[in-house]
């Protein structure tokens, strides 16, 4: 039997899947077993009740069972779970409650970029329960995935920027999309299906146990060519501006084709303007409009990362908790990076490429 965490979640449906699939039998730690409604007619599938906040939950679930595959994580902090808890006391109560149980073995989900002196909480709170899986005595892996991408609508990311560079949202951002520090910072997103191979072949090697592994797609990218490759999946043409003055052209543009209607009409009740005189300007009106309409360009520009942290830093010390962003800003200003080789080699599997993955996922 093995014992899924998270298994209710993005990841988490395709690791299962996974292990279905090689014949394991597999138990799903849930709060809300309606959550787990794809799975709850397999008979390999075993759901049970419980909390990883809630250590007296746990023994129950780990009967019978000869490993854990730890997947709850959370991306940003809600106003009832800080990353300390989602993160540390969720894998120290797992840990003990497996060892008590003789438990042996332990895959765990981690995030590349972590590391002792990150500069993220999240990354920081990964390590500790990193150093406590390698401490637990148990026979552990450490998986370290950089942005996981995949191919439905559970992959919020990849939808959000799809629908931004997509009708009708494209038109009221004017065609036009930020990135924080002009994109520069670079990713290797890697497959979820990849990720799920990994963790469910882990259990079979051997040679896995007691290493810490980078889960990557084989080429480095920023963020701008990650957003340009996707527009030009979507056949939307793209550029980029480190100063928007063609963006600053287009405001004008349509400034220009509010503001004469309300003008001539303005100068028509004033008799300021003769009907020539507005047909005229109606004529040239009329051609602005078809050349908005027709520059389509989608025009990407830097923002100042480094301001909007330090403004969003401040903004933390008042708002709520659960609307938080200085933390997934500073991730989002460092490289998130590695090697895919010892992964690729160790489980056997040949890294997608991201435009292998995007021509799936989009349909080209």
């Amino acid at each position: 039997m093995i014992l899924v965490t998270g298994g209710t979640g993005f990841v988490g449906q395709e690791v299962v899947g996974e292990l279905l699939a090689l014949g394991h039998k597999v138990r799903l730690l849930v709060r809300d077993p309606r959550r787990a409604r794809r799975f709850t007619s397999h008979p390999r599938v075993e759901l049970i009740e419980g909390d990883v906040l809630r250590p007296e939950t746990l023994p129950a679930v780990m009967v019978d069972v000869q490993a854990v595959i730890h997947l709850v994580g959370i991306i940003a902090e809600t106003s009832s779970v800080t990353y300390e808890q989602a993160h540390v006391e969720a894998t120290r109560n797992l840990l003990v409650a497996a060892k008590q149980a003789g438990v042996t073995r332990w895959l765990q989900m981690s995030a590349a970029g972590t590391r002792p002196n990150a500069v993220s909480r999240y990354h920081l709170t990964k390590w500790q329960a990193e150093e406590q899986v390698r401490q637990s005595g148990l026979d552990w892996t450490i998986f370290r995935p950089s942005l996981i991408y995949g191919y439905d609508e559970r992959d919020r990311l990849l939808n959000l920027l799809r629908k931004l560079l997509s009708e009708p949202i494209s038109s009221l951002l004017l065609h036009s999309l930020p990135l924080l520090d002009g994109g520069r910072p670079l990713i290797q997103p890697i497959s979820v299906r990849e990720v799920a191979h990994c963790f469910a072949h882990g259990l079979s090697k051997p040679a896995s146990i007691g290493r810490t592994f980078e889960l990557v797609g084989p080429v480095p990218l920023s963020w701008r060519e990650m957003v340009l490759k996707i527009a030009a999946v979507l056949d939307q043409s793209a550029v980029y501006e480190g100063i928007p003055l063609l963006l600053l052209l287009r405001k004008v543009l349509w400034i220009m084709i509010i503001l004469i209607p309300l003008l001539v009409v303005a100068g028509l009740i004033m008799n300021e303007v003769g009907f020539l005189e507005a047909e005229i300007v109606a004529a040239i009106w009329t051609a602005l409009v078809i050349l908005a309409s027709c520059w389509r360009e989608v025009i990407l520009f830097s923002v100042p990362g480094q301001l909007i942290r330090t403004v969003s830093e401040g903004l933390d010390s008042f708002l709520p908790r659960g609307l938080h962003t200085s933390d997934l800003l500073k991730m989002a200003a460092e490289d998130n990076i590695g090697d895919p080789r010892p992964a690729a080699e160790t489980f056997g599997y040949e890294p997608e490429s991201f435009e292998q993955g995007l021509a799936q996922i989009l349909g080209h």
